[in-house]
């Protein structure tokens, strides 16, 4: 399964979960199969807008099944429903390990 995060930065696990939504700077797939990370420079960062529907297309082609976020409007959610992605909520800040942490993935090293 693909997981996606929003992040501000490019830090590895390290990096926190961002306070935005849309214009977060960087989209993170984790795949649990492959157990790996990939970052993604999000090319709605600099849009301001409705950008959310974009957001969503994007991670539906690349196969996401759930999005960790830190917020999700109701106004935001019809678009990722519309592309069968599954939202988690999580507090903002906290890096990408322990989102992963939360949802009982375990990262080694």
């Amino acid at each position: 399964m693909k997981i996606a995060l929003l992040v501000d930065e490019r830090e590895k696990y390290d990096s926190p979960i961002s306070w935005r939504l849309g214009d977060a700077p960087y989209i993170v797939i984790y795949d649990t199969e492959k157990k790996n990370l990939r970052f993604i420079p999000n090319p709605y960062t600099y849009q301001r807008g409705g950008v959310v529907h974009f957001l969503a297309a994007k991670l539906g082609q690349l196969g996401v099944k759930l999005l960790v976020t830190s917020k999700m409007p109701s106004k935001a959610k019809k678009f990722f429903d519309k592309e069968n992605i599954e939202i988690k909520i999580v507090d903002g800040g906290i890096t990408i390990k322990d989102a992963l942490e939360e949802l009982n993935i375990k990262i080694e090293g």
